[in-house]
């Protein structure tokens, strides 16, 4: 059977049909498009439950939309803050993608170490800069330092080359010659202990004795007035020794003394290579002088002691100096340094201090005219 299709009136698709079927054509073609396009609902991608002032509410976020825009439209209602954005983002984030949040989370791991290593490179940096500028600084003391006693020793040695040269004697000692030689400034006396201690042994005090007077005068001082001599009282034996090396001494024994304790400290001093021998020959020498004077002067007038000073020296030794009314100070002094002490200036010195005393000022004259 052949059927012909063609436009009937009124719109019919149905041939030889008169009838109108527009209006079932219509629902026939709706069917169509609603089956062959049906809508499908969208995926939810995270759902988040929120509590605000006790009541819950839920954050979803479907396929397809910008989770920032839902979060910040949440908060703009609910919460109205830019905390609620931040914490509602990282909850979406490892929601969504637990990956993506565990990336977050090393990025800003990673920055935050980036940052401490950064700032620890600039300390090591700063602390390198300071051990270098004060590395500079304690150089530059240094030189400072070292300038300051260049300039200081140079100063002193030109002072030294332009002092005046007030003393110079050239003193025959044996063979040999020496200078004695005092600046500008320097302590003649002083000079003269030293030399006479250190160049002329036990005769130190007779050395000290001859030349004070060239010192003081060469040295621009007044010429010491001569003292007039005063027999010491008491002496009982006063007998003038001369020892094998040609040296000559005078033994002296004064009232009141041990003979025997004085000839072997006379011995000890002078003879110390023979002092048994010395001892033996002078001890009966000195008794029986001081027995004579004793009966000769049964009541002489016996020395006033003067200085009676113990002395302790570094080597244990011990010594009482003495010096009786009528001795000479200065010459005692110098022989008992030398017989102790191998003539130590300081010794002298010191002696001097306890024994003769400061020296005393000069007098101010009480007038003052000009001539």
């Amino acid at each position: 059977t052949h059927v012909a299709f063609g436009e009937s009136e009124g719109g019919s698709l149905w041939p030889g049909r008169t009838v109108d079927f527009s209006e079932a054509e219509g629902a026939w073609l709706h069917r169509r498009v609603a089956t062959e396009f049906v809508e499908t609902a969208p995926e939810l991608i995270v759902s988040l439950p929120v509590h605000v002032n006790g009541r819950e509410y839920f954050l979803d976020v479907f396929s397809g939309e910008d989770h920032r825009l839902k979060i910040a439209e949440f908060c703009k209602v609910h919460m109205g803050d830019s905390s609620c954005i931040n914490s509602l983002t990282a909850r979406f984030l490892d929601e969504a993608d637990p990956d993506s949040s565990r990336r977050e989370a090393d990025r800003v791991a990673a920055e935050e170490a980036a940052r401490l290593a950064r700032e620890e490179a600039e300390r090591l940096e700063a602390a390198r800069e300071a051990e270098r500028l004060e590395a500079e600084r304690a150089e530059a003391e240094r030189i400072e330092i070292q300038r300051l006693e260049a300039a200081r020793a140079e100063a002193d040695r030109a002072a030294a080359a332009t002092r005046k040269v007030l003393v110079s004697l050239p003193i025959a000692v044996g063979d040999a010659e020496h200078t004695l030689e005092v600046l500008e400034g320097e302590d003649p006396m002083q000079k003269l202990f030293e030399f006479c201690g250190r160049h002329m042994g036990t005769e130190a005090a007779a050395c000290v004795e001859q030349l004070t007077q060239h010192v003081v005068v060469a040295g621009g001082g007044a010429e010491p007035e001569p003292e007039k001599p005063q027999p010491p009282k008491g002496v009982l034996v006063s007998l003038p020794i001369k020892v094998d090396d040609n040296r000559e001494f005078t033994f002296t024994l004064l009232e009141g003394e041990d003979a025997m304790a004085k000839v072997q400290a006379f011995c000890q001093a002078h003879m110390v290579s023979d002092a048994s021998s010395c001892v033996e020959q002078l001890g009966p020498a000195v008794v029986a002088q001081a027995a004579q004077a004793g009966a000769a002067a049964p009541e002489p007038e016996p020395a006033k002691l003067l200085v009676s000073l113990p002395i302790r020296l570094d080597d244990g030794r011990e010594f009482i100096f003495t010096l009786l009314e009528g001795e000479d100070p200065l010459q005692k002094i110098v022989a008992f340094c030398s017989a102790s002490m191998g003539g130590d200036a300081s010794c002298i010195e010191q002696l001097k201090q306890h024994v003769m005393g400061p020296e005393p000022e000069p007098a101010r004259p009480l007038l003052s005219l000009p001539i």
